[in-house]
């Protein structure tokens, strides 16, 4: 299985240390604790050349998605990127999807940019659309 650690999923064989580490302030990935200490965590990255076959969760963690990935993910943010695909579900507080999804999205947050392709049933507690994002499915959003 490609895992690397813990919730660290890489399309190559990377070190560890090679992963790249930011704060989770501003969209980030690290978090202060109450004595003030800074934890750091790694966000999951899908590779290009990485397709997954499973479900995936990172309950606190965030997960980028330039493969494939076929079941159903639960995270606290999950980006599809342009060249990403997902086939199942999808449950975060906040969702990203520049490619292409079919199935479901339930989540606070939803951005669809521009070029996405959306077949899905959507539950979200505000939602934003780019010109030339597609979408089709039941859709129950309020505005944001």
């Amino acid at each position: 299985m490609p895992l690397v650690h813990n919730e660290v999923i890489v399309g190559r064989c990377l070190p560890l240390l090679a992963l790249p580490f930011a704060f989770r302030e501003r969209g980030g990935y690290s978090s202060y604790g109450t004595n003030g200490e800074v934890e750091v965590v790694a966000a999951t990255v899908i590779q290009e050349d990485l397709t997954i076959q499973g479900d995936l969760v990172a309950k606190e963690g965030d997960i980028s998605i330039s493969g494939k990935v076929t079941g159903d993910i639960n995270a606290r943010t999950v980006k599809i990127l342009a060249r990403g695909s997902v086939k199942g579900g999808v449950s975060a507080e906040e969702v990203t999807i520049a490619g292409r999804l079919e199935g479901s999205v339930k989540c606070k947050a939803l951005a669809l940019e521009e070029k996405s392709d959306v077949k899905a049933d959507v539950t979200a507690g505000s939602m934003t659309m780019s010109s030339g994002a597609t979408i089709s499915g039941r859709v129950e959003a309020k505005g944001g």
